[in-house]
C-alpha cells in the first residue's frame, strides 16, 4: 500500500483522542488501515534528529544560541585535538567555541535544537564516539557527529510522552526521507495486520 495510506492514523477510541497511545514507555501504537502499527519511540526520535542535523549541516548559516553562561571545556590536549579536527563540521552545526581571560577553552554557543544544559555532555559523546571509531573510514565526519548527537539527544526508553509529543513524533518520523530504519539500521516500526490478529486469537469470519 502507498505509504501515505499505510500510516494514516485513525481514532482507537482509547488511550488518546488522536488514536495514539504509549505502551511500556517504549512504543507508540496506533491503528492503520490494515491493522495496528507499533513504533519504537527512541529509534524514531533518533531518525528525526539525525535527518534534522544533516539538514542543518547543509545550511550556510546554521541557527546558534549563545549560552548565557559559557562552559569551560576541561579536556585533555588529545581531546582538544579531536574537537579541532572536527571544527568545520561542529561549526557547521552551530557550535561556537572561544576562550576565557585565562585562555581556557569554552563552549559559548550551541545549535538551536540542543538544550543548553546538554551541550557539554553531547561534546563528550562526540569525543567518545571518535575514540570508538578511530581509524574507521566508512563514515564521514559529518555523519559520525550527527549519529553521536542523535544517540545522545533522543528520548530514552522509559520516558513518558504526552499526547502532543506522541503526535509530533509520529508526524516528524513519517516526514523523514527514511522512516523505516534508525540511523543505526535498526527497524523503527512494525505492523500487526488484522489477519495476523485473527490467527493469534483463532477468530475467523
Amino acid at each position: 500500500a502507498p505509504q501515505e495510506e499505510l500510516f494514516k492514523t485513525a481514532d482507537l477510541g482509547t488511550g488518546s483522542s488522536s488514536g495514539l497511545f504509549q505502551i511500556g514507555k517504549k512504543y507508540l501504537v496506533t491503528r492503520i488501515k490494515s491493522g495496528i502499527l507499533l513504533v519504537h519511540q527512541q529509534r524514531a526520535h533518533q531518525r528525526v534528529l539525525y535527518e534534522k542535523l544533516l539538514g542543518i549541516l547543509g545550511q550556510s548559516s546554521p541557527e546558534t544560541q549563545t549560552l548565557l553562561f559559557p562552559v569551560t571545556l576541561e579536556y585533555t590536549p588529545e581531546e582538544h585535538d579531536i574537537l579541532n579536527y572536527m571544527n568545520e563540521e561542529l561549526s557547521g552545526l552551530g557550535f561556537v567555541f572561544g576562550a576565557d581571560a585565562e585562555g581556557n577553552s569554552e563552549l559559548i554557543g550551541l545549535p538551536g535544537l540542543i538544550p543548553p544544559a546538554a551541550g557539554k555532555e553531547l561534546l563528550d559523546e562526540i569525543i567518545a564516539d571518535w575514540h570508538h571509531h578511530e581509524g574507521s573510514g566508512d563514515l564521514s565526519q559529518a555523519d559520525r557527529i550527527a549519529k553521536a548527537l542523535c544517540r545522545g539527544m533522543a528520548i530514552k526508553t522509559g520516558t513518558a510522552l504526552d499526547s502532543t509529543s506522541q503526535q509530533a513524533l509520529i508526524h516528524d518520523l513519517f516526514a523523514c526521507k527514511e522512516p523505516d530504519l534508525s540511523p543505526f539500521n535498526q527497524p523503527i516500526h512494525t505492523r500487526l495486520t488484522l489477519d495476523e490478529l485473527d490467527k493469534k486469537l483463532n477468530t475467523y469470519g
